[in-house]
């Protein structure tokens, strides 16, 4: 029996396998950047490790799971959880065709805007308290957050048919 591409089984396993025509580009990219960045965070990692656990969150929820002891522990245990969670998150986006472009515009612009802005309150206690270096480095994975989601956000709208409107 013929499958048409109408099929259920067609539907099925276009679900449960990787598009070829995909280029894998966020599968490897987020993951990478985002562990880089968690490890030499931990190095810097702000005020009682806020800055680290804030900029690591895609894996610092296995602390919710887990008690590590000792902060020391939970760096390799953090780093392997974000690195899967981004890789997922990188994989989504590759499959909606996210926009390489705009995604690295965005992470860009949302760091520097988060720098210059932390840079700017550096009067404050808290900003003192936390170290610049801290501040900055963990700001990288806070950007890649906030540029994920535009990117996604960007993809979801192109995808939209022609003629549609939001909310009908």
């Amino acid at each position: 029996m013929a499958t048409t591409p109408c099929s259920v089984s067609t539907a099925r396993a276009s679900l449960t396998r990787y598009d070829a025509s995909v280029k894998p580009f966020f599968v490897f990219c987020l993951p990478l950047a985002w562990c880089v960045t968690c490890i030499v965070g931990f190095q810097f990692p702000g005020d009682e490790y806020g800055w680290w656990a804030l900029g690591s969150m895609a894996g610092a929820w296995l602390a919710l799971l887990h008690n590590f002891g000792d902060i020391h522990q939970a760096l390799a245990p953090v780093a392997v959880a974000g690195v899967a969670v981004m890789a997922a998150v990188g994989r989504g986006m590759d499959a909606l065709g996210a926009p390489i472009r705009d995604w690295t515009i965005a992470w860009i612009v949302v760091w520097i805007l988060l720098a210059t802005g932390g840079v700017a309150f550096d009067s404050l206690d808290l900003v003192r308290r936390l170290s610049v270096p801290a501040y900055l480095i963990n700001g990288v994975n806070v950007a890649l957050y906030v540029s994920v989601l535009i990117a996604i956000s960007l993809a979801l709208l192109r995808r939209r048919p022609a003629g549609s409107a939001i909310g009908s």
